[in-house]
């Protein structure tokens, strides 16, 4: 585990694919507005770090409401939570492990491509990593935008809320804008920083709220 400070965050990062150095320089491209804000961050690679964190911190409501969300999750089959802001504690919290999770599901739909033996596990677990970050990063902005939310208070969670779906709720649909105004102009700037390739995200608005990942893999054929 490594902490530093970045800006006026507090990032304890326990990833091992991201650097604190990176999430600097990629918190430096940002506006002033978030440059300023002032919360603890916290990476944690799995489950059973962030559970070890509740028990010494004696957090417990927490752990039985992340285990309450998990099986929310898969009885709605909802997004995959990858991060949170709490209110209270003024903490952001990004987990690696649902992450990649989410990209093992992806990574079952590219085995029905034809092109999938060309991937091996080596060139798969390099492009998982690159992502990984990718998403480490676009969490932790989505997640500084409730805290800049909640510094206006402008991020209320009432008893509707609670029942509602994730994309219909006000403070998500504008975090949701407000990340697709940064990345439309600065994605290039995070994927040269990372040094991430074949990934790009994308938002839609007409259906339902949605944000969506495009992944490329690159391969050498064998003829």
């Amino acid at each position: 585990m490594r902490v530093s400070k970045v800006g006026k965050l507090i990032v304890k990062n326990y990833s091992n694919v991201i650097s604190n150095e990176e999430i600097n320089e990629c918190m430096k491209v940002l506006s002033i507005e978030y440059k300023k804000v002032k919360a603890k961050v916290f990476i944690h690679k799995n489950f059973k770090g962030y559970f070890y964190f509740c028990v010494k911190n004696v957090r417990l409501l927490d752990l039985l409401g992340a285990v309450e969300e998990r099986g929310i999750e898969k009885i709605r089959k909802n997004n995959i939570t990858e991060g949170l802001y709490k209110r209270n504690k003024n903490e952001i919290h990004i987990f690696e492990e649902r992450i990649r999770e989410s990209l093992i599901l992806k990574k079952k739909a590219f085995k029905e491509l034809e092109d999938w033996k060309y991937v091996d596990e080596t060139l798969w677990k390099k492009y998982e990593d690159m992502w990984t970050k990718y998403k480490i990063i676009y969490d932790l902005i989505h997640e500084m935008t409730h805290a800049i939310q909640f510094s206006k208070n402008k991020f209320t969670v009432t008893f509707k809320d609670i029942l509602k779906k994730w994309d219909d709720k006000k403070y998500e649909i504008d975090a949701v804008t407000r990340s697709e105004a940064i990345y439309k102009k600065l994605d290039k700037d995070f994927i040269k920083i990372l040094k991430v390739d074949g990934i790009h995200v994308y938002h839609q608005y007409e259906d339902e709220l949605y944000v969506g990942f495009k992944y490329n893999i690159t391969y050498k054929s064998i003829n």
